[in-house]
């Protein structure tokens, strides 16, 4: 085969392969479905409202740091860490233990693992999370303690409470929004927020997955192909010259 028809094939190989990268599940992470509903009453009251809580509904002491260029920005205290995230939410470290100064770092943190100061204490960051959405990603995660929120509290950190609806699927996330919109009983208040920017995707996440794969397969295999081809070429031509 001549150089150029084969280099067209090498390039179609190319292509194949980058409309795979196109085609390959977006990086939301494992959580990207969350809802958050924004409670706007203070945070010292009350636990998660009972229609929330038949629901499954985990209540989270959000934490905003008064300084906009520090890090975190944000710490978010759960009532058990690890009933809410897994290992395998790890990208690199562990889980915390009982210690209340342990905590996890969101994959847009900006935090390393090691220790930190976090309101006059020295805080483990034992793990690295890997990315699993929005919520988690930009913040500085650890378990729920008085003394932990009393610390920030008092160093002039803003709290309010979120509570986080764990929904895994497309259409799990669609039926507790058509859920939470025609049952406003359920919410904290009137005028709580009700958030879950996911997007629907072309595909569901499984063909996606298997149309890439073929994609990507039938990249490489036009690519050895033609390389190989050209490869024979090459040694053949010398052959014949020698």
């Amino acid at each position: 085969m001549k150089h150029p028809i084969a280099v067209v094939f090498i390039l179609v190989g190319l292509g194949l392969g980058a409309l795979a990268l196109t085609v390959l599940p977006a990086g939301h992470g494992r959580l990207e479905y969350m809802i958050e509903v924004v409670d706007p009453r203070p945070a010292s009251e009350g636990a998660v409202p009972e229609g929330l809580a038949a629901l499954g509904a985990v209540r989270v002491l959000v934490m905003d740091s008064p300084d906009k260029e520090g890090a975190p920005g944000r710490v978010l205290l759960l009532p058990d860490l690890p009933e809410a995230l897994r290992m395998s939410d790890c990208a690199l470290g562990s889980l915390p233990s009982t210690d209340a100064w342990q905590a996890l770092a969101g994959i847009d943190s900006g935090i390393e693992r090691g220790t930190m100061t976090l309101a006059g204490h020295e805080v483990r960051v034992c793990g690295l999370l890997q990315q699993l959405g929005g919520v988690f990603d930009g913040a500085l995660v650890m378990e729920a303690s008085e003394d932990v929120q009393a610390a920030l509290l008092d160093a002039g950190w803003r709290a309010h409470v979120r509570y986080l609806l764990f929904v895994k699927t497309w259409r799990s996330r669609g039926d507790m929004l058509a859920r939470l919109q025609h049952d406003p009983d359920l919410l904290p208040a009137p005028d709580a927020q009700v958030i879950s920017p996911a997007r629907r995707p072309p595909l569901s996440r499984a063909p996606r997955i298997a149309l890439s794969v073929l994609l990507i397969c039938a990249g490489l295999v036009v690519l050895v192909w033609q390389v190989r081809g050209l490869t024979r070429e090459t040694l053949a031509d010398r052959f014949r010259r020698h």
